[in-house]
């Protein structure tokens, strides 16, 4: 006699049942978590753990070793009160745990795919709202191509400027265009760019970063709604979205660095998240914002 309603199920549609709920997890915490989780390996070290099998190591090496791996895994524990019953139905058999570990996998790249494919032309509005004018100019077409945007536009490429270097791209916006366009002016993935504040004051930087209205707004498009993005300020939650579903009550450092790295590409010329920009890696960008707010604290 099942213990539960999902075990009268058929074998399909257990498994798509359970599957959804951590696939649900996954995509959450690329949003507000660490946009490159492998789920493989939190599922292998998290098992390893509940079963205390430590592949040689002490239970203390295992756990230094695989730390934040395991918060992962145990956030998962937390979240889910079927938990334990449906990791027991995804071990029961190697093929169901690969896939399971495919799907969760699957789910953090749809959800980024998401939010890329929701900014791309939404971002447009939410830059031009925050200019002196309330425009881009030289306007750029609100369609799939991304030729006009970076460093070919002389307001983006100004948010995309370094932020140690806004005074050089200041006293000669178009010859400093030039210069990132070409290279010859170093954009790197370990400074933090314009766009992080609306009023930078060198001799305060922590004043005001993270908080510029560009930023606030995209954070508001990916989680609270679109429709949210051009209110007034204020983590005001829709039926529907993301910060509700996830009952997430203050913004986090995790989600202002996703929001830094959607917002970035949404400006760039850039057509694949997976592919550098010059110097420039998201990945690299995003934990380059999380150890600032760290260290900001």
């Amino acid at each position: 006699m099942p213990h539960s309603p999902i075990e009268a199920m058929s074998e399909s549609d257990q498994t798509q049942a359970r599957k959804h709920r951590l696939e649900e997890i996954a995509a959450w915490k690329t949003r507000n978590g660490n946009i490159d989780t492998d789920w493989a390996d939190v599922l292998d070290k998290g098992i390893m753990w509940d079963s205390t099998s430590y592949g040689g190591q002490s239970r203390g090496e295992f756990r230094d070793e695989n730390r934040s791996i395991l918060e992962v895994y145990m956030e998962m524990k937390k979240k889910i009160l079927s938990f334990e019953e449906d990791m027991e139905f995804f071990t029961s058999s190697a093929d169901r745990l690969d896939n399971l570990a495919k799907a969760m996998n699957n789910a953090t790249g749809a959800a980024r795919s998401n939010d890329i494919s929701s900014l791309k032309r939404a971002v447009l509005g939410y830059t031009a709202a925050c200019m002196p004018n309330q425009r881009l100019d030289p306007p750029i077409p609100n369609n799939d191509l991304k030729s006009g945007r970076g460093f070919a536009h002389i307001q983006l490429a100004r948010l995309l400027c370094p932020v140690k270097n806004h005074d050089a791209f200041d006293d000669d916006p178009e010859g400093y265009r030039r210069k990132m366009a070409s290279g010859s002016a170093k954009v790197s993935w370990r400074d933090l760019p314009n766009f992080c504040w609306d009023e930078y004051d060198p001799e305060h930087i922590i004043s005001g970063m993270f908080k510029s209205n560009i930023l606030v707004k995209t954070f508001k498009h990916i989680f609270t709604s679109p429709s949210s993005a051009m209110k007034e300020p204020g983590l005001t939650h829709t039926k529907s979205s993301q910060a509700k579903r996830n009952k997430m009550k203050s913004v986090t450092p995790p989600s202002i660095a996703y929001t830094c790295v959607q917002y970035r590409f949404a400006i760039s010329e850039s057509l694949d998240w997976r592919q550098d920009d010059r110097l420039f890696k998201t990945d690299k960008f995003f934990y380059a914002v999380l150890e600032t707010i760290d260290i900001a604290k």
